[in-house]
């Protein structure tokens, strides 16, 4: 009898320490995901090529327009690349058409950065947006209306320690940098 007590107690003390293990990994890997989340007060920054047509709005190159693609979308401000044409300075009221297959954003706004390639022909021009004139849902379909990022399907892999393994290794090869 005595056998049988001491058996079901190693059991007992076996099925604890698996339990133990399972969830501290699980605890370690929801501290992994929480340290590499984006701060929420940050903005969505969306790097999509959409198509852009840059018209200036005032000054002494009024209706002269570029065309170009979007290189970065965030909620205040459009990045577009342009090839063609003189550089912008910044202070420049621009108007702005972003067209995709969907939605068509007509934006005011003004130029606050222009940053050159190292070729000097190309550059990108950074675009406060001033008024969004009646298209500010159409301007946010443009940002939030996309295939997410996060993966379509669960597919089963290497396992636990790899997965543990390979997040203490981003993290020390993150801190380095």
């Amino acid at each position: 009898m005595l056998f049988i007590m001491n058996s079901a107690n190693i059991i007992s003390l076996l099925i604890l320490l698996f339990w133990l293990v399972h969830n501290l990994y699980f605890l370690i890997m929801s501290v992994f995901l929480i340290d590499g989340r984006d701060s929420d007060t940050e903005v969505v920054r969306v790097c999509d090529a959409e198509k852009a047509v840059l018209t200036v709005s005032h000054g002494t190159d009024k209706g002269k327009q570029y065309e170009g693609i979007t290189a970065m979308m965030t909620e205040h401000k459009v990045r577009l690349f342009l090839d063609e044409g003189d550089a912008l300075t910044a202070g420049t009221p621009v108007d702005l058409v972003i067209e995709s297959a969907d939605y068509k954003a007509k934006l005011t706004g003004t130029v606050t950065d222009v940053h050159l390639s190292t070729s000097g022909a190309a550059r990108t021009h950074t675009v406060e947006i001033l008024d969004f004139n009646g298209t500010q849902y159409d301007y946010l379909g443009l940002l939030y209306d996309r295939i997410p990022t996060l993966p379509q399907s669960l597919q089963k892999d290497f396992g636990i320690f790899g997965h543990l393994w390979q997040n203490i290794v981003h993290r020390v090869a993150r801190t380095r940098q």
